[in-house]
């Protein structure tokens, strides 16, 4: 092949390359939706506990909280419902994008870490979907951990206050 042929063609690919690859818009999209799963590490009940947070495309959040007997149907759960303002959420999805959510290849380690607390969630937006694993390699932990404490600044804090109030009282009620 002739080398006047060779650059144009290295051009051509690297554009198509390009087009499949969808950058994030800069305003939150209005799909965007969050799932986040937050478990406890090894403790023994009545110390164990589980959340989730799910905010929808909408602005309805829930929080979900369970204590300790992981994940037994006669656990009680702790439901509260709010709504996460427009201006909360975009800076949630400016967080994201500054964090590198959709453009970090999100890796979990070969050796996994056992019995401390984990999370991990799931994000749309744009038409995508990332998931972000309970476990990620070292040089990922920062981004992930700022991510986690971004989603937990969408609560406000008296209800992240009363659902702490009651997993004190469960706690203590249900001592051994």
């Amino acid at each position: 092949m002739q080398r006047w042929l060779l650059v144009p063609l290295v051009l051509l690919l690297l554009t198509l390359i390009g087009c499949g690859m969808s950058s994030m818009p800069a305003q939150r999209p209005d799909d965007f939706a969050v799932a986040y799963d937050w478990r406890e590490g090894s403790l023994p009940p009545p110390y164990y506990y589980e959340y989730t947070i799910t905010l929808t495309a909408k602005g309805n959040c829930e929080v979900i909280m369970v204590p300790g007997r992981y994940g037994a149907a006669e656990a009680p759960q702790w439901r509260e419902l709010f709504q996460v303002p427009d201006a909360d959420r975009d800076r949630l999805y400016q967080q994201f994008l500054e964090l590198g959510l959709w453009t970090q290849s999100w890796r979990e380690p070969n050796e996994r870490n056992v019995g401390g607390s984990t999370f991990w969630m799931t994000v749309v937006a744009n038409g995508r979907q990332v998931k972000l694993p309970a476990q990620v390699v070292d040089s990922q932990e920062e981004s992930a951990e700022q991510i986690s404490a971004a989603v937990h600044a969408i609560i406000p804090p008296e209800i992240w206050n009363k659902l702490q109030d009651q997993l004190k009282q469960y706690q203590e009620e249900n001592q051994r």
